[in-house]
């Protein structure tokens, strides 16, 4: 893995983290983006993530040879 893979994953570790501490009312609330609530700025955000692996050179296979994910869900906030 390289340097900066390693260091993206701490990132989305720590927003991961984040996004569990979001209460279910919280996801509907308005953000600073027009027209964005809080699920469509996670939705975004994850969606634009998800292609960062790749780009830093994952091939999509954990240490014990099966296949991975990024850890940032599966294209949606994970929202309850």
């Amino acid at each position: 893995m390289t340097e900066a893979l390693a260091l993206w994953r701490q990132v989305a570790d720590g927003f991961s983290q984040r996004l569990r501490e979001v209460r279910s009312d919280d996801w509907s609330l308005p953000t600073c983006c027009d027209r964005w609530d809080v699920t469509k700025l996670v939705d975004h955000a994850i969606g634009a993530q998800r292609m960062v692996p790749k780009a830093l050179g994952d091939r999509g296979h954990r240490h014990d040879g099966r296949r991975s994910r990024t850890g940032l869900g599966h294209g949606s906030s994970g929202r309850r």
